[in-house]
C-alpha cells in the first residue's frame, strides 16, 4: 500500500466551472485520496476539474476530468454524465483500474488518456453527438493545444487512437520522421502523410492510404477549408515550420488546433 502521509500531503487542485457545488468539490477530492492511498509510486500533481453546464437539450452536460502524475508519467481521464456525482464516479473509476493496470504490467504503460461515458448505470465509450450549429462569421479558433508526439508505428497510433477514443490521433511516423494523421473509417483507419509514402505490408491494422495528402496551407486556409466544406477537420501543412496541424470541428460549433511538439523545439504561439 502507499503512503497515506505522503498522499494526503498531495496538493489535490479542484477547478469547477457551472452548476457544480462544494459537496461535489469534496466528494470528488475524497475519491480521488482513497485511489492515490493505493499507489506506490511518488504522486507529482493532482487535478481534477468538474463542470456542468445545465445547458437545456445536451443530453450529459456533466464533465469530470482527472489528471495525475504518478512516478513521472501522467494519466488523464475524462467522464461525462447526467450529473456532477455520476460523472465523478464514472471518472473515478476509471482513474482506479488505470493504476490497477500500472500495478500489473508497470509504469511503462501508454495510456495516453481516458474518456468514459455514464449510460444505463455503468461506464462506456461515447457515442459520437452532432455538432452544434454555429454560423461561419460566429466561428473561432477556442481550443488551441499542443500535442507532445514521439515516433511510433502505424499499428502503435492505432492502439493510440482507440485508447483516447478520438476520431484521429496526430503522430510522428517512426519510418518517415513525418507528422502523420490516423483517422477513423466505419471499416479501419485512413492515414494521411504529407509527402512520403510509408508502407503498409507489415501493418496489423486495417489501413488503407489515404487519396489525398496534406497541402502546405495558414491556419486561415484552413479554416476557409472547414467552413466551405463538411469534413470534422482539415491536417495541413505549416508553411513556416513544416510540421503538420490539425484544425478540427468542436461540438459547440467553434474549432480546436493542434500543434505537435518535440525534437526538442519549443511550442509555437497562438495564432
Amino acid at each position: 500500500m502507499g503512503d497515506h502521509a505522503s498522499v494526503h500531503a498531495v496538493e489535490v487542485v479542484v477547478t469547477a466551472h457551472g452548476l457544480v457545488s462544494d459537496s461535489d468539490r469534496e466528494y470528488a477530492t475524497r475519491r480521488l485520496r482513497a485511489i492515490l492511498a493505493t499507489v506506490d509510486s511518488a504522486v507529482g500533481r493532482a487535478r481534477i476539474d468538474l463542470s456542468d453546464s445545465g445547458e437545456p437539450g445536451v443530453v450529459r452536460p456533466a464533465s469530470a476530468k482527472v489528471e495525475v502524475e504518478v512516478g513521472g508519467h501522467a494519466t488523464r481521464v475524462h467522464a461525462t454524465a447526467e450529473t456532477v456525482p455520476e460523472a465523478i464516479d464514472a471518472v473515478m473509476t476509471e482513474t482506479a483500474d488505470r493504476f490497477d493496470e500500472v500495478v500489473r504490467h508497470g509504469p511503462s504503460v501508454r495510456v495516453r488518456h481516458r474518456h468514459a461515458v455514464v449510460g444505463v448505470g455503468r461506464a462506456r465509450t461515447a457515442r459520437r453527438r452532432a455538432f452544434r450549429e454555429r454560423a461561419v462569421p460566429g466561428r473561432e479558433v477556442v481550443r488551441y493545444k499542443c500535442v507532445p508526439t514521439e515516433p511510433e508505428t502505424i499499428d502503435r497510433a492505432a492502439a493510440d487512437l482507440e485508447v483516447v477514443d478520438h476520431d484521429f490521433f496526430l503522430f510522428e511516423n517512426v519510418v518517415t520522421g513525418e507528422d502523420d494523421l490516423l483517422a477513423r473509417t466505419p471499416d479501419g483507419y485512413e492515414l494521411y502523410e504529407p509527402t512520403a509514402t510509408c508502407p503498409l505490408e507489415a501493418t496489423v491494422a486495417a489501413v488503407h492510404r489515404a487519396t489525398s495528402r496534406p497541402q502546405v496551407a495558414t491556419v486561415d486556409e484552413a479554416r476557409r477549408a472547414l467552413d466551405e466544406g463538411d469534413r470534422p477537420f482539415v491536417f495541413f501543412v505549416d508553411p513556416d515550420s513544416g510540421r503538420g496541424r490539425v484544425l478540427y470541428r468542436r461540438y459547440d460549433g467553434h474549432y480546436g488546433l493542434l500543434v505537435p511538439t518535440g525534437h526538442g523545439e519549443a511550442a509555437p504561439t497562438r495564432p
